[in-house]
């Protein structure tokens, strides 16, 4: 860092479109932290321009010249120290990137030899969940997706699956994570300071590229437990970087020490409906809900794999037992494009797509990076192109079909900022509500003659939750204008539809390029490149879906008992 005359040392690193700056006493412990602007752009009458001049005359001894001239030297020197830190970082990196390829080319390999002898990756491994889970393609794929951004892409997504109790939430999410490569995975249960200290003595970058597991947070007390150290890893998933003063118990003594750590982690746990989720908590992450409609295939799963030594018993160890096949295509593809930059010319879809998201910043990157996940498992064939010095992967509109297929039960819960639950409710209120003895259109009546209260929904509707849990997302279906209170019914709040309130949106017009989106490609790309996307720019003829199944993967019996199906 940069020791200044009162025997501070003030050190800047990179931080978004600017900087982080650390101002560290005599004893080396960390006082204050700002965010701010680069060096060179920073003025003396910003906040962190007054901290810094401080530190440049703290005795009062320099005339008004003296320190600005000095305030214009320490900003040059800063600059000079942001650029040696992110050389020395990126050198870091690169050369911890090439010893992991060295010391795994040999599985690399494997997996991907693995990879291109499939016909269709993508289809194969959703129709191996169906054998690991009762009716769970969807929700198994989207989080085992959002784990492979983090190792395959190194972009990282948080994933949270929220639901009652004994409702599956965990079962999907140790899923998908049995087909992760074990050494991308960090299991952490209740975690603490000290804990995450002792980590980062050891190693600065622990947690970086890793998918940090906190298993089941049962509601409010077991989130307060570890809020502290989730706060950390969402603050290093953003930032890549972390200095935190923390106390902690050293030989008997409280101590105030740097919690340094390094790195993009992502974090996964489960949770109850009843916790209240930061914004920056649900920007950073994809929250599933598990299903509730699937009794009939989990009792049919059950009953196939009753007999020991069945012969669908022996199927299902040997499913089972491809995990590991997995896991070595998930290494191939990180391997594969570790030098392969995939570029969606399709953007505008990934904007359309998230509609009138609150989080639409963050939701872009985070459902673009599913996306080429997507279209890192439909690579086998696809051109690979050299555009200054770089390779490059296009995304078609086959990876978008794919990718709707997918997130299909959650669109309006993505466009209108709703959980999932809570959009089925409201599905469910709205297309069926005219056979609980009311006409359709009284169902949006503001009168409290035609209303309905939580306890009528918990008798007659189709979506099974205790009534706690049904309170929750009425009351958000409340709050986000979907539902009504227009009454009383003894001590019970009545409501009613919102004539007003839209419906999921239309993703038809997802899978063309625009005429703005062809120009630009004309702009930045050689003609023959725009000519090889244009003619790709077509929807297949055949149905493209996520619930296709695989020719290679022999269905479970207990598929068709689902009601999905």
């Amino acid at each position: 860092g940069i020791k200044m005359e009162d025997e501070f040392t003030i050190k800047a690193t990179p931080f978004k479109k600017g900087c982080k700056y650390f101002f560290y006493d005599a004893s080396k412990k960390l006082v204050s932290k700002l965010d701010g602007k680069t060096p060179l752009e920073l003025t003396e009458n910003s906040a962190i321009g007054k901290e810094i001049k401080k530190h440049i005359d703290p005795k009062n001894k320099y005339n008004k010249s003296a320190i600005t001239e000095t305030f214009s030297q320490l900003k040059i020197a800063l600059d000079s120290f942001v650029d040696e830190y992110v050389e020395v970082e990126t050198a870091v990196k690169k050369q911890s990137e090439e010893e992991e390829m060295a010391q795994n080319q040999e599985a690399y390999e494997e997996g991907l030899r693995l990879f291109e002898n499939q016909y269709n990756p993508l289809l194969y491994i959703a129709s191996l969940t169906d054998w690991y889970t009762a009716g769970e393609r969807i929700n198994t794929m989207i989080t085992f997706l959002c784990y492979c951004s983090q190792v395959i892409l190194k972009k990282p997504i948080s994933v949270i699956g929220l639901g009652e109790g004994s409702s599956g939430k965990t079962f999907v999410e140790n899923t998908a994570l049995s087909m992760i490569p074990s050494e991308f995975i960090r299991y952490e249960k209740k975690p603490t300071l000290a804990s995450m200290f002792r980590r980062a003595e050891s190693d600065q970058y622990y947690y970086d590229g890793k998918i940090v597991v906190y298993g089941d947070l049962g509601g409010s007390s077991d989130q307060d437990e570890v809020e502290e150290t989730k706060n950390l890893l969402k603050e290093l998933q953003t930032d890549g970087h972390l200095v935190r003063p923390i106390t902690i118990k050293i030989d008997g003594e409280f101590e105030v020490v740097d919690l340094v750590l390094k790195g993009f982690p992502c974090l996964t746990y489960t949770t109850v409906p009843n916790y209240d989720f930061d914004s920056q908590e649900l920007s950073r992450s994809f929250i599933f809900t598990p299903r509730t409609d699937n009794r009939k295939i989990f009792n049919a799963q059950k009953s196939c794999l009753e007999l020991k030594g069945s012969k669908t018993e022996q199927i299902y160890e040997s499913m089972i037992s491809l995990k590991s096949e997995v896991q070595k295509i998930v290494l191939g593809l990180r391997y594969k494009f570790n030098d392969i930059t995939i570029v969606n010319p399709y953007s505008e879809s990934i904007l359309k797509f998230i509609g009138e998201s609150e989080y639409y910043k963050r939701d872009y990157d985070k459902y673009n990076s599913i996306l080429k996940v997507i279209t890192a498992f439909n690579s086998i064939g696809r051109a690979v192109f050299e555009v200054n010095n770089q390779k490059i992967i296009f995304t078609q509109p086959e990876d978008i079909q794919y990718f709707v297929t997918l997130f299909s039960g959650y669109k309006s819960s993505i466009t209108h900022n709703l959980s999932k639950k809570a959009t089925e409710i409201y599905q469910d209120i709205k297309e069926n509500g005219n056979s609980w003895d009311y006409q359709p259109d009284t169902l949006f009546e503001e009168s409290s003659d035609f209303g309905f209260t939580i306890n009528d929904y918990y008798e007659k509707g189709n979506v099974t939750l205790n009534k706690r849990s049904l309170q929750r997302y009425f009351s958000e279906l409340n709050k986000e204008g979907y539902l009504k209170v227009i009454g009383k019914s003894s001590r019970s709040n009545m409501y009613a539809l919102m004539s007003n309130s839209d419906d999921a949106a239309d993703w038809t017009n997802l899978f063309s390029l625009s005429d703005p989106a062809i120009n630009h490609l004309n702009f930045e790309y050689p003609e023959d490149i725009v000519d090889s996307i244009i003619l790709n720019d077509t929807i297949l003829d055949e149905e493209v879906s996520i619930l296709n199944q695989s020719d290679d993967v022999m269905k479970p019996f207990w598929v068709d008992y689902d009601n999905e199906n």
